[in-house]
């Protein structure tokens, strides 16, 4: 039986907590959150999936140490700003072999560093939860695009969170094209900065545009006058899809069909829909289709400079790291 440590319980980890109920393997789960209260709710929402009776029991604790001693896979949900401190404090009281990590990961290069050094040396395999590698329909997209040609990618909607989900988009870019080298070549951010929904985080509207070493380019336009879902559309020599999330539908169009417009409706599943795909697959064979943290750092990068030095321009402060999760 293999046994999950779920740090953090707050919305998207009660959502993790949700999808292990349906795990297809046997396990044991341990939860820990600083709050009794998320603790609670976790659970009710836990108790309020059908499973499949394959969890073999579920244990909650307010602190890492209460865990078990070894741990074969560790989800680490918690916000970004302690994030560096939870996993070093896992590697340093509890042997794990695999790390499922929330985003953004972390708030500065440094603390990228660290850990990667960390785990290299500790041979522990972690990975970044950028779900849509998961959904069956991006990886259409995929096969109708990433065959080395340069791409043009447009993500563009109302106040969609900038600063927290530029890094989803970023990493689906690099799953379409399969390019993992990324430049951000203007950066055209609001100078109001924005209070994020979680209290003591910072959020951002505007627009930056970036290249990738084939020649994709991508522009991400968030703005702060609208509330209009997010619009994704992706072009290539041979293919183009204009893509509504928000309403499961999509339009595509293929050079082999004379560009003829056709409409697809297509399911975006929810994190309690996911999760335990991921971790069955990671555990059962050491491998995801989720970004390896090495890789997902290289993304996270250039979003993490631009941020950093526009919130730096604009209020005038020195900053360590870049206060979003």
């Amino acid at each position: 039986m293999y046994k999950i440590a779920l740090i953090g319980a707050g919305q998207i980890g009660s959502r993790h907590l949700q999808a292990l109920a349906k795990s297809e393997i046997p396990i044991s789960v341990e939860v820990v959150s600083r709050t009794s209260q998320s603790l609670v709710e976790a659970k009710e929402r836990f108790e309020h999936i059908k499973g499949t009776g394959l969890v073999k029991s579920v244990k909650y604790f307010q602190s890492i140490k209460s865990l078990s001693n070894s741990i074969d896979i560790a989800i680490i949900a918690t916000n970004s700003d302690v994030r560096r401190k939870v996993i070093e404090e896992v590697m340093q009281y509890k042997k794990t072999r695999f790390l499922l990590l929330e985003k953004v990961v972390f708030q500065s290069v440094q603390d990228f560093h660290e850990i990667i050094d960390l785990l290299k040396i500790s041979q522990v395999k972690a990975w970044v939860n950028c779900p849509r590698r998961m959904y069956d329909f991006y990886l259409e997209v995929q096969k109708n695009l990433g065959n080395g040609e340069p791409i043009v990618c447009d993500i563009r909607g109302g106040n969609w969170g900038m600063g927290c989900n530029s890094i989803h988009f970023i990493d689906l870019i690099s799953y379409v094209s399969r390019e993992i080298d990324f430049r951000i070549t203007r950066s055209d951010l609001d100078l109001e900065i924005l209070a994020s929904k979680r209290e003591g985080f910072l959020e951002f509207t505007g627009s930056l545009r970036g290249v990738t070493r084939n020649g994709s380019k991508f522009s991400l336009i968030s703005d702060k006058k609208s509330n209009v879902p997010c619009v994704i559309t992706i072009k290539g020599d041979t293919s183009r899809y204009i893509i509504f999330e928000s309403k499961g539908k999509a339009i595509r169009a293929h050079k082999s069909n004379n560009w003829k417009d056709e409409e697809v409706q297509f399911s975006v599943p929810y994190q309690s829909q996911l999760t335990h795909l991921a971790v069955s697959k990671i555990l059962v064979t050491g491998q995801s289709d989720l970004t390896p943290l090495q890789l997902s750092f290289e993304f996270h990068k250039p979003l993490l400079e631009t941020f950093t030095q526009h919130l730096e321009h604009v209020v005038n402060i020195r900053y360590g790291s870049c206060p979003i999760t």
